[in-house]
C-alpha cells in the first residue's frame, strides 16, 4: 500500500498546480475571458501524455527500468512479473490523468468566458509534460530511490540527469 500512495503522489501534485493554475486570468484587466482552465486543462493532459511517453519509451521500449526496478530488481520472473504490476499501476493513473484531461477540454467548449488559443494549449501540454517527469523523475530517480533511468550502467545518474535536464528544457519551452 506503501508504494501505491508513493507512486501517486507525482500526480496528486500536479493535481494540486492544475488547480492553482484553473483561476489565472488574461494579463489584460480589461479582458474578461480567462486563461487558467485552458493551463489547466494542458498541464492535466500534457502530464498523462508525458508519463505515457515514460511508460513506454523507458519501460517498455527500451526496457531501462520498471517502477520499482531499483527495488526490487527484476533478476527472476516473479520480480519481473512484479515490476511488470506496478508499471500497469503507472500506465493506470497516466490513463485517468490523460481521459480527465480530454474531459476538461470537451467542457472548455461548453463554457463562456474562457479563452481558446492553439499557442497557450500546446504550451501548457508541453509544460506538463515536463512538469510531470520532472516531478516523477526528482521523487523516483532522487529521493525514494524506486530505479534509475537505466539501471543496468556505469553511471546510472548520469542517465537521470540527462532526463531531468531534457523535462527541464520541455518544462521551460512550454
Amino acid at each position: 500500500m506503501t508504494y501505491l500512495a508513493l507512486l501517486s503522489l507525482p500526480f496528486v501534485i500536479i493535481g494540486f498546480i492544475s488547480i492553482i493554475s484553473y483561476n489565472l486570468k488574461s494579463k489584460n484587466l480589461n479582458y474578461t475571458n480567462r486563461q487558467g482552465p485552458l493551463i489547466s486543462t494542458g498541464i492535466i493532459l500534457g502530464s498523462g501524455l508525458g508519463g505515457f511517453i515514460d511508460g513506454i519509451l523507458f519501460h517498455q521500449i527500451l526496457q531501462w527500468h520498471d517502477i520499482l526496478s531499483a527495488v526490487n530488481a527484476p533478476d527472476s520472473l516473479i520480480k519481473k512479473q512484479v515490476n511488470v504490476f506496478w508499471d500497469g499501476l503507472f500506465h493506470l493513473f497516466t490513463l485517468v490523468f490523460t481521459i480527465i484531461g480530454v474531459l476538461l477540454l470537451w467542457n472548455l467548449f461548453f463554457t463562456k468566458g474562457n479563452i481558446i488559443s492553439n499557442r497557450i494549449f500546446v504550451g501548457a501540454i508541453v509544460m506538463g509534460c515536463g512538469l510531470f517527469n520532472i516531478i516523477e523523475g526528482t521523487l523516483n530517480h532522487y529521493i525514494l530511490n524506486f530505479h534509475n533511468v537505466r539501471e543496468i550502467t556505469k553511471d546510472p545518474q548520469l542517465y537521470n540527469h540527462i532526463f531531468s535536464g531534457f523535462f527541464c528544457l520541455l518544462l521551460i519551452a512550454g
